[in-house]
């Protein structure tokens, strides 16, 4: 079975264990769907937006799965920069069950 549904998991543990990302947005600060009603400036929103199945004749290709993480902040260029670490952290990184 394909465990990609599992993959704010995978967001999760990429996003907190990067230390430039803890220079701005501390793990605890991290939040899959909605952030807790308390929490203050700085802080990261992700969730899975959409899951496409690929088939072929001999079954399951793969799947591609899109998701949306938001940069909430306080001023816009923090945002900008939060945002910025993300896509680092983020970019060309693909998950593999």
């Amino acid at each position: 079975m394909d465990n990609s549904l599992l993959i704010g998991k995978h967001i999760y543990k990429l996003l907190s264990e990067d230390e430039a990302l803890a220079t701005k947005v501390t793990p605890k600060k991290i939040f899959p769907l909605v952030a807790n009603a308390e929490t203050t400036y700085p802080f990261i929103v992700y969730a899975r937006t959409g899951l496409f199945v690929e088939y072929c004749k001999d079954g399951l290709v793969g799947n591609t799965i899109d998701f949306q993480i938001i940069s909430v902040s306080g001023n816009y260029v923090e945002s900008l920069e939060v945002a910025n670490e993300i896509r680092r952290v983020l970019e060309l990184k693909r998950y593999k069950d």
